[in-house]
């Protein structure tokens, strides 16, 4: 079993890697996949890096890793300390509106944390949200975080890192999958890991509303950490980009 590399930094921290994966000279593109990175992931991420250098081969995607200044690790700068879940998805809604003129399809695709705020775009149109194994409450993540008195700052022992308030204030009002798919303007589809957030997810798989569908890798890990995982995980990703969601039925 082969498990990632790690991805070296870049010299320019400030690049985002999608620039240099993604763009491809000549060719035209169909569907545009902005993938959305989940809590303390980047671009350069090994998951994301490997992803895209599979998908860069096929000539119908174009691929773009969110990597915007409200991201976790842009340019060395952004930390939880000076992000939130609001400012991410606004980030994400910008991109969309700057690609709606250059790509037919714009599909969503975010892991952990970021499926939730693929979840949460909204006023956009999206072709299909494709979430890569959600956890099922996210405001269960920082569920050790302390607070401060003294200086009114949230520190989460397990990451040892500072949350912002603003953070800590959004999770809360985070539903869980059930009742956010629900709420959906656009096909979703779900792939799980086995030993990732499967567990929690499985249970409640039956009343969430994924008209594309609930996949499973086997044997891999929440973060897809070998080769073969994330060679599964985007043969998945495509099935569910190309699958021909149901037609809803209309109330009689």
């Amino acid at each position: 079993m082969t498990h990632l590399t790690t991805i070296k930094p870049r010299k320019n921290t400030d690049i985002p890697i999608s620039k240099e994966l993604s763009k491809q000279k000549g060719r035209s593109k169909n569907t545009t996949i902005i993938f959305i990175p989940g809590l303390l992931e980047t671009a350069d991420t090994p998951l994301f890096v490997h992803t895209i250098d599979i998908l860069s081969k096929q000539k119908d995607f174009e691929t773009i890793c969110m990597s915007g200044t409200h991201f976790y690790g842009y340019g060395k700068n952004v930390t939880l300390e000076s992000t939130s879940i609001s400012a991410q998805v606004q980030d994400v809604t910008k991109k969309i509106s700057e690609l709606k003129k250059k790509s037919n399809r714009i599909v969503l695709v975010g892991h952990s944390l970021g499926a939730f705020v693929s979840l949460l775009v909204k006023n956009v149109k999206i072709d299909r949200v494709i979430m890569w194994d959600p956890s099922l409450h996210p405001q269960q993540i920082f569920a050790s975080t302390t607070c401060s008195v003294s200086t009114n700052k949230y520190y989460d022992p397990h990451i040892k890192q500072t949350i912002s308030a603003q953070l800590m204030k959004e999770l809360p009002l985070l539903l869980d999958i059930p009742t956010m798919t629900k709420s959906a303007t656009c096909p979703i589809g779900i792939i799980s890991a086995e030993k990732g957030a499967l567990r929690v997810v499985a249970p409640y798989a039956q009343h969430m509303r994924i008209s594309l569908g609930h996949m499973v890798i086997k044997g891999a890990d929440h973060n897809f950490s070998t080769f073969q995982n994330v060679t599964k995980l985007v043969d998945y990703t495509v099935q569910l980009i190309k699958k021909r969601p149901p037609r809803e039925r209309r109330p009689v």
